[in-house]
């Protein structure tokens, strides 16, 4: 069973419209508890909020939901934790988790980015 089947078999009802799921595994972490967060406001505030697709996108998380909640206050709750696991991505290691550094480098003309510790920068630059 792969990581999308894990979440969701778990959260069925948050990832019933979810087409697309692929990001590195460093930034596990960071999804599930941005979806757990989700799921918790689902309950608590009667909203139904389902993650559309979560992906690698300019180097960073990318997540999008469908169904936004109506109201303002608790639409931007989300909308900030969603802001905030995108703006973490930048900083953690995509193949470890750990605290990292953002880099862009040009490889035969074509733009790499991504999130690297130390550790994990000379395999990503080779």
């Amino acid at each position: 069973m792969n990581y999308f089947d894990t979440l969701s078999t778990k959260y069925e009802d948050e990832f019933e419209d979810c087409y697309k799921f692929s990001f590195p595994a460093g930034w596990n972490s960071l999804v599930v508890t941005l979806v757990e967060y989700i799921v918790w406001h689902n309950k608590v505030h009667s909203t139904n909020v389902k993650i559309h697709s979560v992906t690698k996108k300019r180097g960073g998380l990318h997540f999008v939901i469908a169904h936004k909640p109506v109201n303002p206050s608790i639409a931007e709750e989300i909308f900030g934790a969603i802001h905030l696991a995108e703006n973490l991505s930048c900083r953690t290691c995509e193949v470890c988790g750990a605290p990292s550094a953002f880099m862009k480098s040009v490889d035969d003309g074509k733009l790499s980015m991504g999130s690297f510790c130390n550790e994990h920068l000379s395999s990503s630059t080779d």
